[in-house]
């Protein structure tokens, strides 16, 4: 089927239509990022490595303040039962030389 003058036209058409379609592709994918010169974008990226180190840093105080908080816990809790444990032991060895010396004489230790 020969369309001639009329199929030229169609794909002339279609052709502008396709390389428009192109560039509103292309400027779409960069947005409004193509109204500004470099120096601005620069400034930009600038910026948002800024905000990104800021909310890190805000992160790591917070984890920071949180680690400290378990380890005043830790100080605050852990020595006094750890003390108390320690001399238990010494109670619990001093009883059981006291069994002992008894089991041996037979004799109760009267101080």
């Amino acid at each position: 089927m020969n369309l001639g003058n009329r199929g030229k036209i169609f794909v002339t058409v279609l052709r502008r239509e396709s390389s428009a379609t192109a560039q509103l592709k292309e400027t779409s994918k960069l947005g409004i990022l193509n109204n500004f010169k470099i120096g601005p974008k620069i400034l930009g990226g600038y910026v948002i490595a800024g905000l990104a180190m800021a909310i890190l840093a805000y992160m790591l105080l917070s984890s920071i303040s949180g680690l400290n908080n378990k380890f005043n816990f830790l100080v605050h809790h852990d020595t006094p039962v750890l003390t108390n444990a320690q001399l238990l032991t010494g109670l619990m060895v001093d009883m059981e030389t006291g069994l002992r010396g008894y089991l041996v004489t037979g004799k109760p230790n009267s101080t």
